[in-house]
């Protein structure tokens, strides 16, 4: 068997810091670009934040990007909700030549290990429901259904469902 390449090989996930500003901005902009209907905000909107405004995206989100080797490919975000016991999962993309080989379960799985350390027994989630393989990959991962479904606030005409996710508490 021919050895891996990296290019092959999983994706490598990491927490985007301040200074990963340009890569969080280049992915957020990509996606916005090929995934419209699936992002509460817009292209146009988002196309107008500056480098202070990708910087505060780092401070006040947990942002994970995926990279096959050195290019960043998808992205995931973990922000606080209302309630201090859950999460939720927000901003998911990976690049349609990087579906299918394991960025997105990554990304998942790094909010998913974020939310655990910051005590949160819940992970929640919208997805869009023409959205189809992104709502059979969070089932696939342990998402439910509630029953809870709301406008899409980018495109009113489309509907997003919350699926939650109980995550095991944290012993000690």
């Amino acid at each position: 068997m021919p050895p891996v390449t990296p290019e092959e090989s999983a994706p490598v996930v990491e927490r985007a810091q301040e200074r990963d500003w340009r890569q969080l901005s280049g992915v957020r902009l990509a996606a916005l670009a090929e995934s419209s209907s699936a992002f509460g905000s817009t292209l146009a909107r988002e196309q107008q934040y500056d480098d202070q405004d990708w910087r505060a995206w780092t401070r006040e989100a947990a942002t994970f990007l995926a990279f096959a080797g050195e290019q960043p490919i998808g992205m995931a975000a973990g922000i606080e909700v209302d309630r201090p016991d859950e999460r939720a999962l927000i901003a998911m993309w990976v690049s349609p030549d990087h579906r299918g080989k394991g960025a997105a379960s990554a990304l998942v799985a790094a909010v998913r290990g974020w939310a655990h350390d910051e005590g949160a027994v819940r992970l929640t989630l919208w997805v869009t429901r023409t959205n189809e393989p992104a709502g059979r990959l969070y089932r696939r991962l342990g998402f439910v259904e509630t029953g809870a479904s709301k406008q899409l606030p980018s495109n009113p005409a489309l509907v997003e469902d919350q699926l939650p996710l109980d995550l095991p508490q944290r012993s000690g």
